[in-house]
């Protein structure tokens, strides 16, 4: 397996569980009535998200152009990753919202 799909996984699937984190937390500090608190946690998992999209349109750029990459399980796992956080953030927000009306 190519070092850099293991390390790119590895990457994709660290900060796509930070950005998860930081979303079902400010999810739980909404709950608990503090709007500022989560809107910041909000902010800072998006821009992990961010992260994790320049990550992966690199990956897709290389791909355009020619360079063959090593598809593994490992990175499927990491496509995975990426899926879920994407879907809690989507939530997180609509929950934040909800909780701080």
């Amino acid at each position: 397996m190519n070092e850099e799909i293991i390390n790119v996984s590895m990457e994709l699937i660290a900060t796509s569980g930070t950005a998860k984190s930081l979303a079902l937390s400010a999810i739980n500090i909404a709950k608990n009535g503090d709007k500022e608190g989560a809107i910041k946690l909000i902010s800072e998992a998006k821009i992990e998200l961010n992260k994790v999209h320049n990550i992966h349109g690199d990956l897709i750029s290389k791909e355009a152009s020619g360079k063959k990459l090593d598809i593994s399980l490992l990175f499927i796992h990491s496509q995975d990753h990426l899926t879920s956080a994407i879907i809690i953030m989507d939530l997180a927000e609509h929950l934040v919202n909800l909780y701080t009306k």
